[in-house]
């Protein structure tokens, strides 16, 4: 699905000299409701208006690029005694955790496109990680049988489950890839059956959108179940979970996914220094659109952009979440007074009263926009 960058007009409309206030009041409700409509119905697309002549027309300009959309992919190895006995190398991540990435480092807890996240312990809100003073990662084992759903929210039947240290992590940094491993033996003690396996996110401080909550809450990342594996006292059951975040191409740059692990996989209850930070203690996370002055050279590792224009907040901001990929989507009113940009790119911000560039789109061609053009966006990375 290509990434679509739309562009109209909207302030001539409003100043037109020959409309009168009455008028260009009814106008501007027309456009809010026309956009509101489009809004529920998940469609961020050109809207175009048809008027006589000697009114109003919408021009509507749409430049589309390759598709750009990275992945997350988890993969799940098992392991007896030292043997490798189950092999995943597509485990799908928790519609909870998908919730929470949007929440909290995509700017929905901000503007309003907020998820429902629901945690083992059964409590359920429009979440995001809130201080993240203490913040930890879990793996878990049990012999629940249920097949897995994105819907899941906590292991069937955990019979066992260990926070993870330092030691147990290993992060990997290539030029096509960010990649997370977490690793653990369990030694077992009594003869079971190990049929389920999971990775839980361990934090303290979670906010709510109406209250923050300082207690102790689990929210499954990911779960599989599998073949029962049969141990006995003295065996040992390795689980390895391994997360690869794909940057061999736009949009989403490494600072993304090290705020995503850092903080989203519980790194920093480990202290693995990742080299990011995210002040969720002051503030809450929101985004800025801005565009691109200058030609880009894709390169993951990048963190700042010389020229750009003013950073603007999305005025409306979706997210669609589904099995498969994570979309946000919305639109950006400007309101610069520059004459024109030779534009030749988007570039995505999180900021926390400071920005920190999370994504970049390249466009196909240099586009010139005046100061009066509005412009949709689509941001997102496939998770199966």
């Amino acid at each position: 699905m290509p990434t679509k960058l739309t562009l109209f007009s909207i302030v001539p409309y409003l100043s037109s000299g020959g409309l009168g206030m009455k008028q260009r009041s009814v106008i501007a409700i027309a456009i809010v409701l026309a956009i509101a409509v489009v809004s529920v119905a998940g469609y961020i697309y050109a809207y175009h208006v048809s008027q006589s002549e000697s009114e109003i027309a919408r021009e509507s300009i749409e430049y589309l690029t390759e598709a750009l959309k990275n992945s997350v992919k988890a993969s799940l190895k098992i392991y007896k005694n030292g043997e490798l006995v189950y092999y995943n190398p597509n485990d799908p991540i928790t519609k909870h955790w998908a919730g929470l990435l949007v929440n909290t480092f995509l700017g929905c807890h901000a503007l309003g496109c907020y998820q429902t996240v629901v945690f083992k312990e059964g409590t359920s809100g429009a979440y995001r990680l809130g201080t993240t003073d203490v913040i930890e990662v879990k793996l878990a084992i049990g012999n629940g049988t249920t097949p897995a759903s994105f819907e899941d929210y906590t292991l069937e039947n955990e019979i066992a489950s260990v926070e993870l240290t330092s030691a147990d992590i290993a992060v990997i940094e290539t030029e096509a890839s960010f990649e997370v491993y977490l690793r653990y033996a369990f030694p077992i003690d009594t003869d079971v059956n190990i049929s389920e396996a999971g990775v839980y996110l361990y934090a303290r401080d979670w906010e709510r959108l109406d209250k923050g909550i300082l207690a102790w809450y689990h929210l499954l990342i990911v779960r599989d179940t599998f073949t029962p594996i049969a141990a006995t006292a003295g065996d040992s059951i390795a689980v390895e979970y391994a997360f690869v975040f794909d940057v061999s191409s736009p949009p989403f740059t490494k600072t993304f996914w090290k705020l995503v692990a850092f903080y989203g996989l519980g790194l920093k209850g480990t202290g693995i220094d990742l080299g990011v930070s995210l002040d969720t203690v002051y503030y809450v996370p929101t985004i800025h659109v801005a565009y691109v002055l200058e030609p880009i050279t894709w390169d993951p590792d990048i963190v700042d952009i010389a020229s750009v224009s003013s950073k603007w907040t999305p005025r409306l901001w979706l997210v669609s979440i589904s099995e498969s990929q994570i979309l946000v989507k919305g639109f950006v009113a400007q309101r610069n007074a520059a004459a024109t940009y030779d534009v030749y790119g988007i570039a995505f911000y999180i900021y926390d009263n400071t920005d920190r560039l999370i994504a970049l789109i390249p466009l196909d061609n240099v586009v010139t926009v005046d100061w009066s053009k509005g412009f949709y966006v689509e941001l997102g990375f496939s998770i199966a």
